[in-house]
């Protein structure tokens, strides 16, 4: 079928029209922000991200190509990632956020550029919905182009969605655009110390 070719001609179109060293850095550039987290990356594209993901994450891909796997895992391999971090999930990604629980993850990652997704409203509110507090979304999307939402997407995220301290960064390499997002903390899992750090405003 068609995913079967794919996961064969997939990995050979990326060998032979690699990304550029700049490309490459501009993307890594963009997912420091995950370091240390659990990432859950949505369409994995063979495993690409594996050369831009900080190293100190655990890796949860959801890939609706079934025979992506083998690939994916290989990407992994040449960079040094230990199978323990990985977990495959091989299911549609819009599925996969709609079935998934409320304050389940710590970060999501959307590698599909924004603009190729026809639900991506219901998209990003799914992904607000399974972050936890503090939780980070990262996506793209093609410059001077948009999904179909009713606002700008910065907008959108934070005034529809919920989203807080929602950043851009233009790619100088490519024709995209980096959103990074966070959701906010809930004010009762923040600790003492955040929330008073002079200690002599802490209520007693």
């Amino acid at each position: 079928d068609r995913d079967y070719l794919l996961s064969f001609a997939k990995p050979v179109l990326l060998k032979v029209w690699p990304m550029s060293s700049g490309e490459v850095e501009e993307k890594k550039t963009d997912l420091k922000t995950l370091a240390m987290m659990e990432v859950t990356e949505l369409w994995t594209d063979c495993g690409q991200s594996f050369r831009m993901l900080p190293q100190s994450i655990d890796w949860h891909g959801v890939e609706p190509n079934k025979y992506q796997e083998d690939t994916i895992m290989r990407s992994a391999e040449e960079v040094g990632v230990p199978s323990s971090l990985l977990k495959i999930t091989a299911e549609d990604p819009l599925k996969f956020l709609e079935s998934a629980s409320e304050n389940s993850m710590e970060s999501v990652m959307i590698s599909k550029t924004l603009n190729e997704i026809d639900e991506c409203a219901k998209l990003l509110q799914d992904a607000h919905r399974v972050l936890r507090p503090g939780g980070k979304l990262v996506a793209w999307e093609i410059k001077g182009s948009s999904c179909k939402l009713d606002a700008p997407l910065s907008t959108y995220l934070e005034d529809t969605v919920g989203f807080f301290d929602v950043e851009e960064r233009e790619h100088d390499q490519t024709s995209l655009k980096c959103i990074v997002a966070l959701k906010e903390r809930d004010i009762r899992q923040m600790s003492p110390n955040f929330l008073f750090p002079f200690g002599g405003l802490r209520p007693q």
